[in-house]
Order: structure tokens, then sequence, then C-alpha cells
């Protein structure tokens, strides 16, 4: 659309009102036309018309368009609309931009099989197509003005053949039916409902450049990066053609996460199942009035629908609804009055119905109560490579000598696909130099897309509490244990269990491996830009500071002011000055405070009394000076400290303290007395070597200590027996690395889940184990000769005990370890035989984990055995299939081998493939072959009889480790499974191989895989 050729812009400036967000939006259809000839009559009347009939339509609002150049956020609304529709008027040729417009719409039908419908307004079809009468005009002006430069005749030679390919389609003619608008916009409705009808949504079709073959580009559009994938893990739960149960699924992620496109490609899969469908989109923008009326006319669009309220409208879907098998597919559901509103239960819904809902909020599909909740997982390094190139370079890879760039590009968008959207569009056709300082930019100010898109959540959170907590955690604490996160944040106002759950159900927040909290660094730079934004020149009247440059200039010049809660600043290996404790007078609201190996002069008096958050590695001092008397912390972290002793003054009462770190003080002599510590919780004394022993029975006040780190301490047995037993309230004890050489009377600490004694080389004997224990790790025990629990170990999660080579039997091992999910004992080479043998038959457990011995034998009832990485391909037999087991043969020529297993299943019958991580190993011993078992239940595989499948397992190799040796697979089914609550990493991929005819297919079939003798599990007769 343009209003003049008399304006030619070199950059256009693309308008607000009609500007794409790049995230996926896609529209029904887009609308070109001469904004002079038709803009406030038809073009006008049609748009409303289009509206009211439900259609998302596309209008440019920029009544100032000129020149010819086209912005990109107007070629990817044109590429990702389904049809284009062209009203071609008189003077329709007069504009450069118009003829650009359809240059491109006509290139996307050519490339992208779009749908364009031509609409003859005041013109003959012949006069388009043959640039006749006002068309040739128009084109003898664009001669004349071009004459001589040779892009431009060749450009008027392209537009040309656009005009000429456009008017030869089918199209509404206005002359034909009398000149009756009213009657031609009822006609083009018409067409453009039945043109959609045939027609899927169109999932955001990919930037994929012309030079690529239809095929390609065919592929792309109909199986784009990473949604195959996705669609797979969600349709294994959907089954459209199996139950007349309504069923409904939950897809939920952080916003740009691609939850719209995944439900976009579930509705044009499952569509044509349905009696009739519905895709609301942009619910978060929406009144819930507009939500009812789009529901029920998609549904009864020949209908009329009684009702004017909303209580009418929530009536008639509960009335009509229940007679008809739809699809319903809700996006960006973001509170519950809109499932409120549209009535979504189960009894609205005919039988076989399917609601599919998308969210940022978890907690709404557990009120809910779906059937499934699918959470959405980043794009692995491969698609985020290639969804970054099609934008960036138009191409499924990087251009020669962006490759390196390209990978650094993705690290920072962590797997996002808005991210690696927005930021391959804006790198497109830049040079090295641009693309570098772009990402130099980027990691000190996200993007503002990226930023507004994932600030939504944090905007939705109920109070400034959680927010408060979410800026906290963003600034301070990622990576951190969440229970001691949580001590810290536990206020009067606030329940950090609450509000981490609600952080978590937003998806601002996970948790990771050992309890650690992980925030996408994307999500945690926008809650930094936030906090920036409050005083974006002036760090000093910000709430937080945690850019070390900023930190040190308030501190350098005193600048800091009542607004500051949270600082922090770590100049390890700096040659910094001293700062004087002076800067921190004015910052009376201080709460949190990390100064790792910082140097401070003057009196201590002036930090806050509100300091709940006191880490300082490396402190300085010998001893915690006494104007330091802080009534309100919560947690003290000094590791790696220069303490002798810990407070000068023994009398100060520390109430609130639930958390003591002096890890690694190695000239730490004397520890506090306990007694003015009541309330804590954990006690880390890593590493201090010199600690005297003597006067410590206040320890056994600790009547409420939960962790105790007593690590490289020197123990001795006596300090053991002595003050341990009497700690009930214990959870985890840590005590490796020490000369003790008998640890017994530990049952009296019926509480403990963890021990670890790793690395003590003098202990021989392990005796009366609690009941409870979940967790033992005696690694590295070479003189360990035995261990003896109080009974049975039914609540043991984990064994570890490699290379303890002493070791012989353990009574209890043989019956209860069946449950334990991971057991390692590589390199206890001295264990009885039959007692390994019984461990591997009778194992039943599942999960990341699985069984490791020394050995280079595969078990004799895996008769299908393969070598190295070569392919196992299987027929499934007829029967009942519990789980896939797995056994593997490795070794490495080097100590700091380390690997991932990763074991492909493809199913040729099913046409799925997996990617499953059940194990990875690290820390072998050169040149010794060792043996792992695990168990890979069904669930995950869905393996049915009949299926033809293929198999290969193999190490994935880790940069900058040596590469672990696979020597033999060994497979077998299990009839039974009988846990349900396994933990099991594992990814859907693109089924990519050929089909085979029967004849081809190996002889290898499975049926010799089942176990032909089993003690648990007997193979029926």
């Amino acid at each position: 659309m343009d209003t003049s050729t008399a304006v030619e812009a070199s950059s256009p400036t693309f308008s607000s009102s009609s500007s794409c967000s790049l995230d996926d939006e896609t529209y029904d259809v887009f609308l070109s036309f001469r904004s002079e000839d038709t803009r406030k009559t038809f073009t006008d009347h049609l748009y409303w018309r289009l509206k009211h009939a439900r259609v998302d339509v596309f209008i440019d609002e920029n009544e100032l368009r000129g020149g010819e150049i086209i912005p990109d956020e107007l070629n990817q609304i044109i590429q990702r609309s389904r049809i284009s529709v062209i009203i071609f008027s008189r003077r329709y040729a007069d504009s450069l931009w118009c003829l650009e417009e359809l240059e491109k719409i006509m290139e996307c039908r050519r490339t992208l099989g779009q749908i364009v419908l031509p609409i003859f307004y005041d013109v003959d079809p012949s006069d388009v197509r043959e640039q006749t009468g006002s068309f040739a005009e128009a084109f003898q002006t664009h001669e004349q003005r071009f004459q001589g430069v040779k892009d431009k005749e060749e450009k008027i030679h392209s537009w040309r053949e656009s005009l000429t390919e456009a008017a030869g389609l089918d199209g509404p003619v206005l002359s034909k039916i009398d000149g009756y608008e009213g009657v031609f916009i009822r006609k083009i409705i018409d067409e453009i409902n039945r043109k959609l009808k045939s027609t899927c949504l169109g999932i955001a079709t990919k930037q994929v450049g012309i030079e690529s073959s239809k095929q390609e580009i065919s592929n792309y559009v109909q199986v784009q990066v990473g949604i195959d994938s996705r669609l797979q893990d969600i349709s294994t739960h959907f089954d459209a053609g199996g139950s007349n149960n309504v069923c409904i699924i939950g897809i939920w992620g952080m916003g740009g996460m691609g939850k719209t496109m995944v439900a976009e490609a579930i509705f044009n899969k499952f569509h044509p199942s349905f009696d009739a469908k519905s895709f609301i989109q942009n619910m978060r923008e929406r009144k819930l009035v507009d939500l009812q009326e789009q529901l029920l006319f998609d549904i009864f669009k020949p209908t009329k629908v009684e009702g004017s309220s909303m209580d009418d409208r929530m009536y008639e879907i509960k009335k009509r609804l229940p007679t008809r098998k739809i699809l319903v597919i809700l996006d960006d559901i973001c509170h519950a009055d809109q499932l409120k509103a549209l009535a979504i239960e189960r009894d609205s819904f005919g039988p076989g119905s399917r609601i599919v809902i998308t969210t940022r909020n978890k907690h709404l599909l557990e009120m809910l109560e779906v059937d499934k909740i699918c959470c959405l997982k980043t794009m692995n390094e491969v698609e985020a490579l290639e969804l970054l190139s099609l934008h960036a370079f138009k191409s499924r890879s990087p251009s020669q000598g962006y490759l390196e760039l390209s990978r650094e590009v993705v690290g920072y968008c962590g797997g996002l696909p808005l991210a690696l959207k927005v930021l391959g569009c804006s790198l497109y056709n830049r040079s090295t130099t641009e693309w570098r300082n772009a990402l130099d930019k980027w990691k000190r100010l996200p993007p503002k897309e990226i930023h507004e898109k994932l600030k939504l959540s944090y905007d939705e959170l109920p109070d400034n509490y959680l927010k408060d907590a979410f800026l906290d955690i963003s600034c301070f604490f990622i990576g951190m244990d969440m229970n001691y996160v949580m001590q810290i944040l536990d206020r009067h106002c606030f329940s950090p269990v609450k509000g981490l759950r609600v952080l978590l159900e937003q998806s601002l927040l996970t948790v990771g491996e050992d309890n650690k909290l992980v925030m996408h660094d994307l999500v945690r730079d926008m809650g930094r830009e936030i906090v920036r934004a409050q005083s974006p020149n002036i760090p000093g009247n910000r709430s937080r500071l945690w850019h070390h440059e900023d930190v040190k200039d308030v501190l350098r010049n005193k600048s800091g002011t009542n607004e500051i809660e949270g600082l922090t600043l770590d100049l390890k290996d700096s040659n910094e000055p001293r700062f004087s404790t002076k800067a921190f007078r004015t910052m009376r609201r201080l709460r949190l405070l990390k100064l790792n190996y910082v140097q401070l002069t003057g009196s201590y008096k002036h930090f806050s009394n509100e300091l709940r958050w006191f880490c300082w590695h490396g402190f300085p001092l010998k001893v915690m000076p006494k104007d330091f008397y802080q009534e309100n912390l919560v947690a003290i972290d000094l590791s790696y400290s220069k303490l002798i002793r810990f407070w000068e003054d023994s009398h100060v009462f520390l109430e609130k303290l639930k958390s003591l770190d002096l890890s690694h003080s190695e000239c730490l002599k004397k520890l506090p007395d306990f007694s003015i510590l009541p309330d804590l919780e954990e006690l880390i004394l890593r590493g201090c070597k010199s600690l005297s022993w003597e006067h410590c029975s206040t320890m056994r006040r600790l009547d409420k200590l939960k962790l105790l780190d007593l690590g490289y301490c020197n123990l001795t047995d006596k300090v053991v027996l002595e003050y341990l037993r009497r700690l009930r309230s214990l959870k985890i004890l840590r005590l490796d690395g020490n000369g003790f050489n008998w640890l017994h009377f530990l049952r009296d600490l019926s509480e403990l889940e963890e021990l670890t004694l790793n690395d003590c080389k003098n202990l021989r004997r392990i005796t009366e184990l609690p009941k409870n224990l979940k967790f033992l790790k005696a690694n590295y025990c070479t003189a360990l000769e035995s261990i003896e629990f109080s009974g049975d170990i039914p609540n043991m999660r984990e064994l570890d005990l490699k290379d303890c080579r002493n070791l012989d039997y353990i009574p209890e091992l043989e019956v209860s370890s069946r449950f334990t999910e991971t057991i390692h004992m590589e390199g206890c080479t001295n264990l009885n035989a039959q007692l390994k043998k019984n461990m591997l038959e009778g194992w039943a457990a599942s999960g990341g984990g699985g069984l490791f011995f020394s050995g280079n034998d595969i078990p004799y009832w895996f008769t299908t055995v393969v070598n190295e990485d070569e392919i196992v391909y299987i027929d499934v037999p007829n029967c009942g299939i519990g789980a896939l087991t797995v056994c593997i043969i490795y070794s490495s020529d080097d100590s700091e081998s380390s690997g991932r297993l990763s074991l492909t299943v493809a199913n040729r019958t099913q046409r799925t493939a997996f990617s499953i991580f059940p194990m990875t190993v690290s820390g072998v011993t050169p040149h010794e072959d060792y043996l792992w078992l695990g168990r890979i239940p069904n669930n995950v595989l869905n393996l049915k009889g009949g299926d033809k499948v293929h198999a290969r397992a193999e190490f994935l190799r880790e940069v900058g480790k040596k590469h672990l040796k696979l020597k033999k697979t060994g497979l077998c089914l299990e009839r039974e499974f009988m846990r349900e609550d396994y933990k099991i990493d594992w990814e859907s991929k693109p089924y990519t191989y050929p089909a085979t005819d029967d004849d081809a297919w190996p002889s290898k079939h499975w049926h010799n895989l089942i176990r032909k003798t089993r003690r648990l599990y007997p193979r029926e007769s």
C-alpha cells in the first residue's frame, strides 16, 4: 500500500499500529491496496466486514507509505499470512510501494504455496495482465523516471511479470455484478471463507530463500524446526481418533518458547477429525465477552446464538457444545476467569472432544486438573542453530565465516525460539563486525522485543513480595541451593515456599540438579533490566547492584542511597584498592550483601541492621569485630576466610541465624559458642583443618541442625562418637576425607537421609546405619571391608562405593537393592560374584541411574549383543511390554574421560524416534572395563506388538573431554515394570529414516530378546 509516488524513502519507519512482534503472529488475510484509491471506501468496508466475520485480517494503518523499500516486519507479515488479497484499482500501478508489495506476495505464492486472491475493483483484468489502460500510463512514467538505470529497468520488468501472473489468477470482478459493492464484498468474503476452510493455520512460515528447492520449502512449511519433535511428544497423549473421553491437554512454558506455534501445529494435524473447531489466539489481550463470542461463532457459524450477557453466553456454551465432538485451542490463558467464561469443563464438551490450553501459568492447569501437562523444552543446539540460520541467512546453516559467531548467538539465546527469530532477523545481511557489536550490546542491554515478551510473566505476579523475590534471585541467587535461598527470603510478610512455587509455576524459575535454582539467562537479564531501568544513569538509586563497575562506582564515591536493598561485588584476582565502610552508611535498607575478596577499612557499625544475608568469601579479618552486631542475620557465609576465631564477643546472640558457612577457613581454631545460635540449621566447616575439638561441647545444643559438613576436618573416632550421635535432627551428614577407622552408633540419627564418607582412607567398618538413609556415598574408601545396616534399606535411592577394593559382601544389599535407583560399585574388585549376579538379575528400579560394576561381559540373558555402536534391528513381539533393559560395556584410555550415554530408538512402524539419555559417566580408571545396566520404561518408548524398530547406543562427545569407548551393547525386554516414579531424560526427534521393505528388514528379530530365565519375572509358558 502507498499514497504517492512522490515520496521515496530509503528506510521507511514501520508504524507501531501495524507492527509485528515477530513472535509467530499469523494472519488469515493480508490486504494489499493503494490508499488514495480505496482506503476510505471499498477497502475500509471490506476490512470491517472481514473482522465481523471473525477473519484475522492485517491492514497497514500507515497512510504515509512511500518509496519502494518494504520493511522486514511487513515482509514477514506477508509471509505469515494464509491468504493475500490484492485490490487492483485504476492507479494501483502508480505506487512503487504497491508494486514491491505485489512482487513479495507473488514470491510467497511461488515459494511457499501461499493463496493469492486478486480483486478487480474498477479495472478490467486484461488491463492488469497486459499493462494497458491506466496501467500502461503508470509504467510509461516509471520507465521515463528510471531510464538508463539498469537495476531499475530490471525491476520494472519484474513488476510487469508479477502483474501478469497475478491477473492470470481467478478473482472477483466488480463490473460483472453491475457495480453493486455490497454484493461484491459478500461474494469476496464467501470466497475467502471457502479458501480458509481448505487450508490450515499458517504456522510461522520460515524465511527460506528463493534459491531453496520447492521440496525443501515445502518440508519447512509442514515440519518446522523443532516443531515435529514437540508435536510428537504431545500427540502421544492427544489420541484424537481413540478414546471418547473428553481430554484436556496443557502446554506450559515460559514466554517465547513457541507454545502458540506448537498449538497451531496440533490444530493443523488434528482438526479434520472433529465436527467443529475453534482456535482462540491472544487471549491475554482480549475481553471475556470477545472470547465467548468467538467460541460460539466458530462452532455455530450458520446458527444464531441467543443471549447478550456473559452468563447467557456461558449458558449457551454449556447447553449446545456437549452435543458435538470439537477441538478447541485456547492460546495464552493467563487467569482463571477466562476458563470460567468459556465453561472449560469436561461436561461442557461432547464425547471425543479435545481441549488444548497454552499458558505460562502451570497453576491454572493444575486447578483445571488437565489430563496432561506438556512442558515445552528449549531447543537443542542443532535446532537452535538451524532456526537462527533460517532467519539470519535464509538457509539451514550459517554462511561461511559466521559459524562461531552463530554459536555464540545461539548460546546467548539459550534455546529460546523467540530470541533466535528476533535476533536472527536483526542480524540478516550484517557483517561479522556488526554481529560482534550487536552481541556485545545485547549482553549489556537485552533486545526490547524479547524483554517485553518475557516481562509479561513478571507483570502478572500477584504481589510486590513475589516481584521482589524474583528480582533478588535474578540478581543474586541463581545456582544456589533452594532451601538456603528460602531461609534468606523468609520474612513475616512473605512465605518463600509459596512464593518460589508461584515463580516455578510461572516458568520464571526452575529447580535443577542438587536442588539448585536455575533461571534462563534471558529471564535473568529481564529481571536485571527491570532493576536497571529504575535509575538508568544513577546506580546508587537502584534497588539492587550486581554489575562490578556500578558497585565500585557507588562504593568509591559513597553514592549509595536508601533505595539499595542488595549489593554484590567479587574482586577475586583483582588489585582493586580498599573501600571505606562509610560507603554503606547511607544504605539503611540493605538486606543482601556479598563482598567476595573485598578489602574494607573503617568501623563495621556502618552496615545496615536490616542485613539478612552476609556473604564474604576471603573475609580478611582474624576475628569478627565487636561493632558488627547483626541481630537479623539469617545466613553467614565466610568461606576461605582468615578467621582464627569466629566472634570476639561470645555474648552476641544470633537467634535468627539459620546457616553458618566457615568452610576452608584453614586458620580457624576456635568454634563459636553454639548456645548463641539456637536456631542454626546448617553448619559447614569443610576444610577447617586447624580446628580444636576440645571445647565444642555446646555442639550438642544444636537440636535443630539439619546439615553438618565436617569434611576434611581431621576428625578422630572419639569426636565422631562423642558429638555426632546427639544431633538427632540431622538429615545430611558429610564426613569426607577424615581419618577415623570405625563409624558406628549412627542408628540414633533416625532422621538422617544422606551420609557422605568419600575418601576416608582409614575407614574399615560402617555399622548400624539408620533405616531412613537414602544416599550413602563412600567412594574411594580403599580400606573399607564391611557395611551393616539396621535391617533392610527400603528407602535407599543411591549407593556409591567406587573403588572400595576390599569390600566383599553387604548382606542387606542382595534383596533391598532391587529398588535402589543408582548403585556405583566400579572398582570393587573383591566383590562377591554371587552377590553381583543376584543384583544384576534382581534390580528392578529405573530412571537416570542404573547399576555400575567392573567387568567386561554382558549377562547371559541378553541374547542380542552387538559390538561398539552397531545398530540393533528389532521386531516387537505381541505381548505386554513393560520396559527395555540396556546393558553396555565401556572403557577409556584417560581418567579425565566423561560422557553421556545416548540411546536412539527409531520406530519404523509408528514413524517415531527418540533419543534417551539414561546415564552419565565420569572419573573412570584408564584401561579398565566397566558394565552399566539400566532400564527404560515403555511409557517413554510406547512400543507395541508388531512394531519394527532399530536402536543404537553411543556416548556423546563433550567439548574438551576425552571420549569414552563403547565396546558392547545388549538389549532385552521386560514384560513387567514395577516402578512408576522414574525420572529419565529423553526427547523426541523428527523421524527421518527411510522406509524399508519387509523383505529387506534384517532377520535379528526381537523375539529372541525376551529373557529365557528371570527370577523376578519368569517367562510365561
